[in-house]
């Protein structure tokens, strides 16, 4: 039995048993109720905070604006600062890692209770807390992809049924805790709370075969910074100096320190050489992946709320039951949907592509819609598209980058969603400048748009392969029609 991560390569992974491929069961479905409460808690959490900000900021006497934008530099962390996370995870694992970020996560939320200072609450609410859930998060994605191979789409709905499901668990009892409690006691709660990630965490045991992918990894750096003869410079400019010094023991000392500082270049210019690869974006597939991604990022639950809602005329007493019906057709459809993207006949990239053009549609359409009955179809019917989102990223990426670099790509996907995440600000101020009823019509036409555009991209690109190795194969066949005449006529 063998394991091919990467066909171009000349190098396999050769095992005689089945640890030395994701086993698509056994202890991977502990990984993915781990996965499920590491997503339930901190989606949780943050998707609350960011619902009861105006009490929760309260507590720290800052203006509106600074407090909005502190948020929402909160909620981009943990997508921009995934690249640094997956290698992280990559050089430590997913179970060190994800009990790190679960008590620097905790740690920073302490922090914020006797925080005095913008500057202060940035370093803590959104570099530490934001960081640390980042650690998580990407912990779950990777480890589920580790642990499965047929069933992974499966595997990764299940677990992103946690983040679904967690905002109707958390905001009753974060505004139970608003009501009985200060701000700080609530945030100290809250920190407890993210603690029990590091419990989670403690279940996500690497599989054994990742050892030897990850040592491959590691040599492939090596060889690549051996080809920028970077540390063999310094290494040799280092040594001609401490040559001319006449003592035999400072010469040695010197020269120790020589090559501990080398050693130290090397793995700097490592992390270096990690954190700046953007070869895959050279890759077509991968680069408009990127871009849908960063079309449906810019929109994708930015404006969806309990204004949106009541704006639309619906009732007070119908807002909860309409979004506990939307919750679970998400949580239903993302289990769906990733057993039908598992499947060997279906395409999950066109499966993706198709799911976000009806889902920019039905979104469009939103303005159209005044009753109830009417918005709860509609919005059931878009997140029951947008799960596709969830469930299928890591088996598109793996199928297009492979599963030995998937943790890069991933990386740097997450960097794109980040980037438009970090672009909501401004957009929301462009709208409402250009919305000159503040209807909030152009946010659903603009939003239907463009998620519709994420999708249709993908379909391009669908269409283009299709129509490449139709071209392909056609060529080949004329060669050895061609061949064989020549040879008949001979």
């Amino acid at each position: 039995m063998h394991v091919q991560f990467e066909p171009q390569s000349a190098q396999v992974f050769v095992s005689s048993s089945d640890t030395a491929r994701p086993p698509d069961g056994g202890w991977g479905w502990v990984v993915v109720f781990a996965s499920f409460m590491v997503n339930l808690i901190s989606v949780g959490i943050v998707s609350c905070i960011g619902f009861y900000y105006p009490s929760i900021f309260s507590h720290f006497h800052e203006r509106s604006g600074v407090v909005m934008w502190i948020l929402h530099l909160f909620y981009a962390m943990p997508l921009l600062s995934g690249r640094i996370a997956v290698f992280l995870i990559d050089k430590y694992g997913c179970r060190i890692m994800t009990i790190i970020g679960s008590i620097l996560a905790a740690l920073g939320l302490f922090v914020c209770i006797n925080v005095n200072g913008t500057v202060t609450l940035l370093l803590a609410f959104v570099i530490m807390t934001g960081f640390g859930l980042s650690l998580c998060n990407v912990a779950t994605v990777v480890i589920v992809a580790y642990y499965f191979e047929k069933k992974r789409s499966l595997a990764t709905g299940i677990s992103a049924c946690g983040s679904l499901f967690s905002g109707y668990l958390f905001s009753p009892l974060i505004h139970f805790l608003l009501d009985q409690c200060e701000v700080h006691e609530t945030l100290l709660i809250l920190a407890l709370l993210l603690l029990n990630l590091a419990i989670c965490g403690l279940f996500f045991r690497d599989p054994a075969w990742t050892a030897a992918m990850n040592e491959e990894r590691t040599n492939e750096h090596k060889r690549r910074i051996e080809r920028k003869k970077f540390v063999l410079s310094v290494s040799k400019s280092s040594a001609a100096e401490s040559a001319k010094v006449t003592d035999n023991t400072l010469g040695n000392y010197e020269t120790t320190i020589v090559k501990e500082k080398s050693q130290w270049l090397a793995g700097l210019w490592e992390v270096l050489v990690e954190l700046l690869d953007f070869s895959h974006f050279r890759k077509p597939a991968f680069l408009a992946f990127a871009v849908s991604n960063f079309l449906l990022y810019t929109w994708f639950n930015t404006f969806y709320s309990h204004n949106d809602i009541l704006h639309k005329g619906v009732p007070m007493a119908k807002v909860s039951m309409l979004q506990f019906v939307v919750m679970m057709m998400n949580l239903f459809s993302a289990i769906l949907i990733g057993w039908v993207g598992g499947q060997e006949c279906v395409n999950p990239s066109l499966l993706n592509a198709v799911c976000m053009v009806l889902g920019g549609t039905v979104w469009a359409i939103v303005p159209l819609l005044t009753t109830s009955l009417g918005l709860t179809v509609a919005l059931a019917a878009f997140e029951a598209f947008a799960a596709v989102n969830y469930t299928l990223t890591s088996t598109i990426l793996v199928k297009q980058i492979t599963l030995k670099k998937f943790t890069n790509a991933y990386g740097l996907l997450l960097l794109i969603q980040g980037l438009a995440r970090l672009i909501r600000p401004t957009l929301a101020v462009t709208i409402a400048w250009l919305d000159i009823n503040s209807s909030d019509d152009l946010v659903f036409y603009l939003g239907g748009v463009s998620i519709g555009a994420s999708g249709l991209i993908l379909i391009i690109v669908q269409c283009y392969n299709v129509v490449r190795r139709c071209y392909n194969h056609q060529t080949r066949y004329d060669v050895t029609i061609n061949t064989s005449t020549f040879k008949t006529t001979n």
